[in-house]
């Protein structure tokens, strides 16, 4: 028997363990399958190239094979990911991009709309800087306030005092008061009206009523609030006044 090595002994073994016989038939068949393993390299190989050097020079080649392929595979992984990284980022700011042009797009709309305009009513001036921009001395001449009244259902004194009357009520004492007063610091009520209809625009909730008060300056306004006169009959502004807009407006 020859002397068995490299690929064709591989060969043999396997095929020994796939037969998983002792008789003496399947071990001439083994033989005979080693030596036509044999003589089918040594017709391949070289002429003086062992069968040994064959069976490396197979296992050189196909390691060299596979680190080729692991390498292309790597080059692929990496630019796969180089493109994953850029293409996403480049994605979403565009998205981004999109996203904002939209958004304003909407504002827009709701703009024209006349969506989202922010209307607060208040019975005084509130925040630091309404606060001190109406100390200051404003325009020069006369000035004409319009007053854009909201109404309580019921009237709330302050001092806690019962009271039957209605908002309206309660505002109308301190309107017939400040007719009064307003002489005494060069003031006069120009205009008063009850809103009835909003010809234009839109608005979440009309005022009840609309009055115009021309002052000397605005140093008279702030002068008239802080006097007494005006202390005594204020009570029933605060009980009957849900809230206003003030609007300072000049002459052209």
């Amino acid at each position: 028997m020859k002397k068995i090595t490299g690929p064709a002994l591989m060969v043999g073994v396997l095929l020994l363990a796939a037969c998983g016989s002792d008789e003496p038939e399947a071990v001439d068949g083994v033989d005979d399958t080693t030596e036509a393993v044999e003589e089918t390299v040594a017709e391949t190989a070289p002429a003086d190239t062992s069968i040994d050097e064959t069976g490396n020079s197979v296992a050189e080649s196909t390691a060299g094979a596979v680190e080729e392929t692991a390498v292309d595979e790597g080059t692929a992984e990496t630019t796969a990911d180089e493109t994953s990284d850029s293409a996403p980022a480049d994605a979403s700011e565009e998205a981004a991009d999109l996203g904002a042009g939209s958004a304003l797009s909407e504002a827009d709309q709701q703009g024209a709309a006349g969506e989202g305009m922010i209307v607060v009513n208040q019975v005084a001036p509130v925040g630091e800087e309404q606060i001190a921009e109406i100390q200051q001395p404003g325009p020069d001449g006369p000035i004409y306030m319009v007053n854009l009244l909201e109404f309580k259902e019921f009237a709330e004194y302050e001092d806690g005092r019962e009271t039957d009357l209605t908002g309206r009520e309660a505002y109308a004492l301190y309107a017939e008061g400040q007719r009064d007063v307003l002489p005494l610091f060069g003031a006069e009520v120009v205009f008063e009206g009850d809103v009835s209809f909003l010809a234009i625009g839109e608005v979440e909730e009309l005022w009840d009523e609309v009055a115009i008060v021309r002052y000397p300056s605005r140093a008279t306004l702030l002068e008239m609030s802080a006097s007494p006169e005006f202390m005594a009959v204020s009570v029933h502004r605060t009980a009957g006044l849900a809230g206003q807009l003030n609007i300072e407006t000049v002459e052209p």
